[in-house]
């Protein structure tokens, strides 16, 4: 089976809040699952990115949702021989506060245990700087 790697940056036409924030991130979890991609996502500076791995046609469906969806800024596809996030579908990374004030409130977004790839989060920064 031929996999691929997919990194993008996108943004919502808006800003988001707490709770739709975490409504787009669920949601496209969820996709990730039912394509089988593997991956990380987080959000920063207004800007969505997301490291996606996959079988090249699922990767397509998941580019198409994101074009649908949201502002697709920049994206890159490589092929690789092995995922790098195996039976992690778009986890949440985060290093700035925490999504919601209330700690008792677990949205089961956010992942601590990964470190999102340092080549997006310059591409955040880049095209943060640029909008």
């Amino acid at each position: 089976m031929s996999l691929f790697r997919s990194q993008s940056v996108f943004r919502c036409p808006g800003e988001l809040n707490e709770i739709e924030l975490i409504n787009h991130v669920h949601r496209i979890k969820s996709l990730s699952k039912e394509y089988d991609i593997t991956g990380l996502i987080t959000y920063r500076a207004c800007f969505f990115a997301c490291h996606a791995e996959g079988r090249m046609a699922n990767i397509e469906k998941f580019k198409a949702f994101l074009m649908l969806n949201y502002n697709l800024l920049d994206e890159g596809t490589q092929s690789i021989s092995t995922r790098k996030y195996a039976g992690v579908h778009m986890n949440f990374v985060n290093d700035d506060f925490p999504i919601v004030n209330d700690p008792i409130i677990d949205w089961s977004i956010e992942d601590k245990k990964y470190n999102f790839p340092y080549e997006l989060l310059g591409k955040i920064l880049e095209l943060s700087k640029k909008a």
